[in-house]
């Protein structure tokens, strides 16, 4: 499913999630004003934290969606759910849907975990460097697969978005040498004299 589609029905969803809640909340509570607690608290958390399994399958990145989503659910309704109305007006609709995509943006910013997809594209890029040129076919992806290793391992929640690009190309460099050598023991290889760019 297009990414952007998903978060517009994950939206769609919250709005419907939040009048459904709110009516179990009158029903329960007899029209009588229900503020937020415990119970509710964390049955909001739990929803959301299923919400966000569209989004990743990263469980410390699905609970702060629902951590991001039930916090601002309580700064847009400090007084509780119940006491929206019977209906939901189009700008609280607008609201809780800016919530959502709030907070998967938040998501998608906090923890870029390494999915085959992710790290496929990191090994592509691998794969542009020049002294791929020079190596075996065999080489090649061994050598591919020794930098991208080091990258996952080094970043294990995967690189933020705010990640200064100087600082994976400097962790790559070192990662570079390291493989070369690497590969080069394996293969008894000597070491090339013209140094890696």
């Amino acid at each position: 499913m297009n990414p952007t589609r998903q978060l517009f029905s994950i939206l769609i969803s919250l709005v419907l999630l939040v009048i459904s809640c709110n009516r179990c909340q009158k029903l329960t509570a007899r029209n009588e004003p229900q503020p937020w607690t415990t119970e509710l608290e964390k049955q909001m958390t739990d929803v959301f934290y299923t919400q966000a399994a569209n989004l990743t399958d990263n469980a410390r990145a699905k609970r702060a969606y629902a951590e991001c989503c039930l916090s601002k659910m309580k700064e847009m309704f400090p007084k509780g759910i119940s006491n929206i109305g019977n209906e939901m007006t189009d700008s609280m609709k607008v609201s809780v849907m800016k919530m959502g995509a709030e907070c998967a943006g938040v998501l998608q910013h906090t923890v870029n975990i390494w999915e085959p997809d992710v790290t496929n594209q990191l090994k592509l890029q691998l794969y542009a460097l020049d002294e791929i040129k020079m190596l075996p076919p065999k080489m090649k992806t061994e050598y591919v697969d020794c930098i991208a290793f080091k990258v996952t391992e080094a970043f294990p929640n995967g690189l933020k978005a705010n990640q200064g690009k100087k600082e994976l190309q400097k962790f790559i460099d070192k990662a570079r040498h390291e493989c070369v050598e690497l590969i080069g023991r394996k293969y008894n290889v000597p070491k090339p004299k013209k140094t890696l760019r």
